[in-house]
């Protein structure tokens, strides 16, 4: 192929131009590397009547899933003919994990992708050097946007959605501000956190979105960024959105665990907790939600620390959790508030710690069955509207918190309107990157009735306190920690 001819100047340009653009295109998934096997693990479903079979099923490994009538649990397989004798209607779900998760690794880094790569390395390594086919490395340009474009069609690492976020404010700055970091992980890792804007009214009421703090759950990362795409892309062309951002700010925390995600990049896929040392060197990690105040004491064992919903040695005992009740009382008011995992298919409202009826019940039941209907009408997805309880009892939930009078009181008179939403697929934690867009879809439409109803009809506080709280703080008064004590 005849070249076309340059010049100096120019080749230099265009040499830089693909290097940069490669490097842009080269982190947009990042390194995945999985160090831990999961041979002789499978996952069955068991029956779950009561809570003396939660407990002795929990003593066996790593619950998955609980439906009402039936818990999902990863075992080793040798350990199955040992739990059958207390449960003989236990039966299989996924009957080879380790091949399960090659299978979920294979859609997720396919060898069409690493061979793109790797045809785009060969013409840095090989032409650029030789000053020789400037043709191919526009090609290679070309083909590293159009990767840049479907962003949403694969997951990232903690490292390219830092980027990712920043890239979001620089070119949006009007809309989006950008902060590299609310405080620091265990591990030394920054949280960082966006707000999404167009109102300058100081006293406009915010909305907080939690992302990642189950590791193992990448589908709540991925939506947390397409909800802050899709808001951002929209302002000024979709009504909606434009009342909403005009006059309400979104707060988005893309890690609230940090250490735990990027483990599940270069170690373990399905590891869930944070990477906290423990009394017992063989189990690391605290669950952080189940680090929470609200309600710690009832239901988190200090010496339960191999248990994947290990709480911590007390409440409030990780930074990470530090950090994230100290930024909600520096951005006071927030009037609602999402805690993003997966899976199943629920929208969970408070309590998860109690059986009592939480306060304006009927508010935020009705509420998340107009969540659950807007979701449906995209995909014909069913999401189950209920109280985090009701689905399993639960103790130390991030969203049960936000939901507290501890946190009401230097929230500017309202109470946080807040839920755990579980995002589709109800077999694993490993959801197909094609499934990404699909779950973002369906989700805009709920988080849009989220936020006008908590825009147009917040829960006020007026310092009247929850007599089940009290009951609580009482009970515990020697123990319980009022979190402003912990305010960075």
């Amino acid at each position: 192929m005849k070249l076309r001819q340059r010049s100096p100047l120019l080749w230099t340009v265009a040499t830089v131009f693909c290097a940069l653009a490669f490097a842009r295109g080269a982190t947009a998934v990042g390194k995945y590397s999985r160090v831990v096997s999961y041979e002789d693990e499978i996952v069955v479903r068991c029956p779950d009547p009561t809570k003396e079979s939660v407990r002795i099923l929990e003593k066996y490994s790593d619950v998955w899933r609980r439906e009402k009538g039936s818990i999902d649990l990863r075992v080793k397989a040798h350990a199955f003919l040992s739990l059958r004798r207390y449960f003989p209607e236990c039966s299989v779900v996924i009957s080879d994990l380790e091949d399960h998760v090659q299978r979920a690794e294979a859609m997720m880094f396919p060898a069409k992708k690493a061979e793109e790569e790797a045809w785009i390395q060969d013409v840095l390594n090989e032409v650029l050097p030789s000053k020789q086919n400037l043709a191919e490395c526009e090609e290679a340009v070309a083909r590293l946007e159009a990767q840049e474009q479907s962003w949403f069609e694969e997951y990232h690492n903690y490292e390219a959605i830092k980027k990712w976020y920043a890239k979001l404010a620089s070119d949006h700055s009007t809309l989006v501000r950008h902060v590299p970091s609310i405080g620091q992980s265990g591990e030394g890792r920054d949280m960082p956190a966006v707000h999404i804007t167009a109102s300058s009214n100081p006293e406009r009421k915010k909305i907080y979105f939690q992302c990642q703090i189950h590791a193992r759950e990448w589908i709540s990362g991925a939506t947390c960024m397409y909800i802050s795409n899709y808001f951002v892309q929209n302002y000024g062309s979709n009504a909606d959105v434009t009342s909403l951002l005009d006059n309400l700010e979104f707060i988005v925390l893309p890690f609230a665990n940090p250490d735990g995600y990027a483990y599940t990049w270069s170690n373990d896929r399905l590891w869930r907790k944070n990477r906290a040392a423990t009394s017992n060197a063989a189990c690391r990690g605290v669950d952080l939600n189940r680090n929470f105040p609200l309600g710690w004491e009832l239901g988190n064992d200090p010496n339960k620390d191999c248990a994947q919903d290990y709480g911590g040695p007390r409440e409030m005992s990780e930074p990470e959790t530090r950090n994230i009740i100290s930024y909600y009382r520096k951005n006071a008011p927030i009037v609602g508030m999402i805690d993003w995992h997966s899976f199943g298919d629920d929208i969970l409202h408070p309590w998860g710690w109690t059986k009592s009826a939480a306060p304006s019940i009927q508010y935020i039941q009705s509420l998340g069955h107009k969540m659950a209907a807007a979701i449906e009408e995209v995909h014909g997805t069913s999401y189950t509207p209920e109280s985090s309880h009701e689905l399993y009892m639960a103790y130390g939930l991030a969203a049960d918190w936000f939901y507290s009078d501890d946190a009401a009181e230097t929230n500017g008179g309202y109470r946080t309107v807040s839920y755990v939403v579980e995002l589709r697929n109800k077999r694993s934690f490993l959801l197909p990157p094609e499934e990404i867009i699909p779950t973002g879809e369906e989700i805009i439409p709920a988080v849009t009735q989220f936020a006008k109803s908590v825009m147009e009809k917040p829960l006020s506080y007026n310092g009247q306190r929850d007599p089940i709280q009290m009951k609580y703080k009482y009970q515990y008064q020697n123990k319980y920690q009022d979190s402003r004590s912990f305010d960075t």
